[in-house]
């Protein structure tokens, strides 16, 4: 058992990581982390609400079975996987924002929050994506690891 561990600074299964990973790799991997959470937690919540209506559809099942793949693969360390959920991200984001600025929202003050929120996060989420310099070594030590094991 680590001295973290011993310590209870660190639960024991993220001990070889911590150990093993420098500052720019943990930090990777937590924007990778809240990346994921924060682009399927909408998607959840929206068949969580199909469901609880006794209505549900294909559209939102897909969307989130298709990026809870996209983010399983870019968790492990798929390079390819972070180019098309980036623009898929800034897309939404911007999409979000733009039915904002058309006054598509304007009626209903839930619609208006879910246009301004998500649209917001969203574009933060693309721009982590697409522009951050730790995601990259994060994602180099996923697959290298991925592929020793």
């Amino acid at each position: 058992m680590g001295e973290a561990a011993r310590r209870g600074g660190a639960p024991l299964y993220t001990e070889e990581m911590e150990t093993r990973m420098n500052a720019v790799q943990r930090r990777g991997r937590l924007q990778t982390g809240l990346v994921i959470g924060m682009l399927l937690a909408p998607l959840v919540a929206w068949n969580a609400v199909e469901l609880f209506w006794l209505r549900p559809r294909p559209l939102p099942a897909a969307l989130l079975a298709g990026l809870a793949w996209l983010g399983w693969r870019l968790w492990h360390g798929r390079r390819a996987t972070r180019l098309p959920l980036g623009v898929l991200a800034a897309l939404s984001g911007l999409t979000g924002l733009a039915m904002l600025a058309a006054g598509r929202a304007d009626r209903n003050p839930v619609w208006f929050l879910a246009c301004l929120v998500f649209g917001l996060v969203y574009l933060w989420c693309g721009w982590i994506l697409l522009r951050s310099r730790d995601l990259p070594e994060w994602l180099a030590y996923q697959h290298h690891r991925q592929a020793d094991e």
